[in-house]
């Protein structure tokens, strides 16, 4: 069985994206003993713009809101870099972080918290090639997530109902969004492998569909599955959720059309 993932890294860019999507909240479908950090670059590069640019002002007030589930933490190569930009501000001079700062700011994190070879699998969701191109720079306890391959395993455990609408969204306001760099790449050192779909919430499937609890007898396609809940659509753009643990069935795929009765027979 693979490791499960035990701390999420978003870089920038996709803390972009999700701001330009209306997406942000998408960050708390990790479980509660999963670690949510941004580094002190990433933080600074996102939020820096907040009093004239949206996203920047939405991605700044999500972290406020979230300060009790989502971490902002110093790196070396972040105190460093940050004293200097403000010492050039103050002066008066020209002041900008160096080119792909962000990224290293985040191996040089994940470094810091390894005690033992190769370390607790770490995600990282990604936008561009970096990381992958830079290969020597990655430690082998990190998985690689690039945000559109994410938003398509978050719509296949139930916890969205669409991927293509959120990029589409992300993509009207953020033309250049990747939305076909699909990158999922599971941390290399680690012997188990890493498994980032196991760290995700599998509590809120009925508030996501919207779904009230099954009655009587109902047919139709499954849509969605978690450890503890079924979601069955019932037509009309309705659904129903069933509980797991009543249903007298051993096997069962999302998209396949059942009939399930409240006494917890499956057909």
């Amino acid at each position: 069985m693979s490791s499960r993932i035990r701390i999420v890294l978003p870089d920038t860019g996709p803390l972009i994206s999700l701001a330009h999507g209306q997406a942000l909240e998408l960050l708390l479908a990790f479980k509660a003993d999963v670690r949510i950090v941004l580094t002190d670059v990433v933080e600074y590069e996102a939020t820096h713009r907040a009093a004239d640019l949206p996203d920047a002002n939405a991605i700044r007030q999500f972290l406020h809101e979230q300060a009790h589930r989502i971490e902002v933490l110093p790196t070396t190569i972040g105190s460093l870099a940050l004293a200097d930009l403000r010492r050039l501000e103050q002066a008066g001079l020209p002041a900008a972080l160096s080119k792909d700062i962000g990224e290293l700011s985040i191996t040089n994190f994940v470094m810091s918290l390894r005690t033992v070879n190769p370390g607790d699998p770490t995600l990282v969701l990604v936008e561009d090639d970096w990381f992958a191109t830079n290969a020597y720079a990655v430690p082998g306890n990190v998985h690689l997530l690039s945000t559109s391959a994410w938003l398509d395993g978050l719509e296949q455990q139930g916890l969205i109902r669409s991927a293509a609408e959120v990029r589409t969204q992300i993509q009207a306001n953020r033309p250049h969004f990747r939305a076909d760099f699909k990158l999922d790449q599971a941390a290399e050192k680690n012997p188990k492998g890493s498994d980032w779909r196991g760290a995700l919430r599998s509590d809120a499937l009925a508030t996501v569909w919207d779904a009230a609890p099954g009655k009587g007898q109902c047919i139709g396609p499954v849509v969605a599955m978690s450890d503890t809940e079924i979601i069955q659509s019932v037509g009309r753009g309705k659904h129903v959720v069933w509980p797991r643990s009543v249903l007298r069935v051993d096997t069962l795929a999302v998209g396949e059309t059942v009939t399930v009765d409240e006494s917890g027979a499956v057909t």
